[in-house]
């Protein structure tokens, strides 16, 4: 893999093809992705979300790949995104954009093409999830497979977001600490995250210990031994829900909201909380935790306002 330079007609094996030339001036998309992925100044450390990206940039440029940079406009990526099989929420397409985007933004900073063709295409926030009830919960364990459940009381249990769980390594359960360290480039914020044990999620993880002899790579995996890929998580929980008679708006990062409820409800200090959940600010805690829909803290608390 070469680096972009200038463009001879000598250099095209070719001449009567249609692919663009590779000017340096004027790069294809596939030119500037290709860069990218080979000269990444922060490359993920994750080979799950740097597989997925990958992905999502073929796939942009067995579509877009000849065309120059100079020539796309920001509709077109918003017509991708939205031809996209499974792309439905708006978290989705936001992430699917951000990763497009990067190669072209990283490129434009360094003054290999003029601009990112794509600024200023965004994304809504998709709808505010919320916690699944108890019985849900146990719908969804009753109705799945016992990898899956696994996954989902790691979800409930744990407080991680899905997109840890299906990341988090067997390098990083730290026994003599009691608990999951997450590097610091795999997490949401950037910072390392440690998650501490709690009963249910030791047991869970001794028993995935002991049936993993090597104890190397993903800790959570599917029944081919293989960890899962983001499109597995989607298409499982969508399945699932209706296998089990459950409400739309029942989602995987349901059982994290599920954590946040109970240990608010149960007197945790939001602070606390923050620090589990891994927020950066207490008032992102605050708007995660969704407390519109509970009610008996509050009537318990109207009642001892006057006693």
């Amino acid at each position: 893999m070469t680096a972009l330079r200038l463009f001879s007609p000598d250099d095209d094996p070719n001449p009567a093809s249609n692919v663009p030339p590779l000017r340096s001036a004027a790069p294809t998309v596939k030119a500037v992705i290709d860069w990218f992925i080979e000269y990444n100044p922060k490359p993920s450390r994750s080979p799950i979300a740097d597989t997925e990206q990958r992905r999502i940039w073929a796939l942009f440029i067995e579509k877009y790949g000849r065309k120059l940079c100079a020539e796309m406009r920001g509709f077109e990526l918003v017509e991708f995104i939205a031809g996209q099989v499974g792309v439905r929420s708006n978290w989705t397409r936001k992430r699917w954009s951000a990763t497009l985007q990067k190669p072209f933004n990283k490129a434009a900073g360094l003054g290999m093409i003029a601009a990112n063709p794509f600024r200023g295409v965004s994304f809504p926030d998709g709808k505010e999830g919320r916690d699944w009830t108890d019985a849900e919960f146990r719908a969804l364990l009753r109705n799945t497979s016992p990898c899956f459940r696994r996954v989902l009381v790691a979800v409930r249990f744990s407080g991680m977001r899905p997109g840890e769980v299906r990341e988090v390594e067997w390098s990083e359960v730290r026994e003599s600490l009691n608990a999951l360290v997450i590097d610091a480039s795999k997490t949401k914020t950037k910072v390392t995250r440690r998650i501490p044990f709690n009963h249910v999620l030791l047991k869970l993880i001794l028993w995935l210990r002991r049936r993993s002899p090597l104890a190397t790579g993903a800790v959570f995996v599917n029944s081919r031994g293989e960890p899962w890929t983001i499109g597995a998580f989607v298409s499982r929980i969508d399945r699932l829900r209706d296998a089990a008679g459950l409400p739309s708006d029942v989602r995987l990062h349901g059982g994290r909201h599920l954590f946040a409820t109970k240990a608010i409800l149960n007197g945790l200090d939001i602070a606390i909380l923050a620090q589990l959940l891994g927020h950066k600010s207490i008032s992102t805690t605050q708007k995660y935790i969704h407390l519109a829909n509970k009610t008996d803290h509050l009537e318990a608390a109207m009642a001892a306002a006057i006693m």
